[in-house]
């Protein structure tokens, strides 16, 4: 620890040596030293996103002088290098975790820790990977099909956190009588891929406006 504390006592006597009274307290001794922490503790991010880990450090006893910051904790496909900086009464380093993409979705716990000579402290901390999601939207303002015929939906699928691979896309919240067929696609980061949707309505479908999903 940082801390020693030393119980004491203090004797008051008079001048003929007769103690008069007295007290007891401790005195505490500060070892220099170092003090991190994480702010915020938890961060988020994508398999294939860049995110800071924000590292506070204040000094203890007087302490000055640079200090090493090491990330640990992190799964395959997360990296982060190390960051030396001069710590003097209080210092704010960011630590960068690059992903290549390949990261599994979960929860991992992360520990930071500061270096200095013989000094050593360290904060604990977590990262939270999300699975990476696609991202739909109509092309178009809306679309119309008769009663008893089938029409073509266009949807716009794209992502902006690297999901990669197939997906399958439908429409939901259909006026009574109209349906629809769903299709699947291939996403590929950084590229939007439009899909027609078949709809088909009935001879009786309901007639009018809807809004669908």
């Amino acid at each position: 620890g940082n801390l020693e504390s030393t119980p004491f006592q203090i004797v008051a006597r008079d001048a003929a040596g007769k103690q008069v009274g007295a007290g007891n307290s401790t005195v505490t001794v500060k070892r220099p030293g170092l003090a991190l922490s994480l702010f915020p503790s938890e961060v988020q991010m994508f398999p294939g996103d860049t995110r800071d880990v924000n590292v506070t450090a204040n000094g203890i006893g007087g302490f000055t002088g640079n200090v090493t910051y090491t990330l640990t904790g992190l799964p395959a496909g997360l990296s982060a290098q190390s960051v030396t900086a001069n710590l003097n009464g209080f210092s704010f380093v960011t630590l960068k975790v690059v992903g290549d993409g390949t990261v599994k979705p979960g929860t991992y716990p992360i520990t930071v820790t500061g270096v200095s000579a013989d000094k050593t402290a360290s904060a604990t901390g977590q990262l939270i990977v999300r699975a990476p999601t696609v991202t739909l939207s109509f092309s178009g303002y809306g679309f119309s099909v008769s009663q008893g015929a089938t029409a073509s939906v266009p949807v716009t699928v794209s992502t902006t956190n690297g999901f990669s691979g197939t997906t399958t896309v439908t429409l939901t919240d259909l006026p009574a009588g109209v349906s629809a067929t769903p299709k699947t696609v291939t996403v590929t980061p950084g590229a939007s891929t439009q899909v027609m949707v078949p709809v088909q309505a009935t001879a009786d479908a309901a007639l009018g406006n809807a809004t669908v999903k």
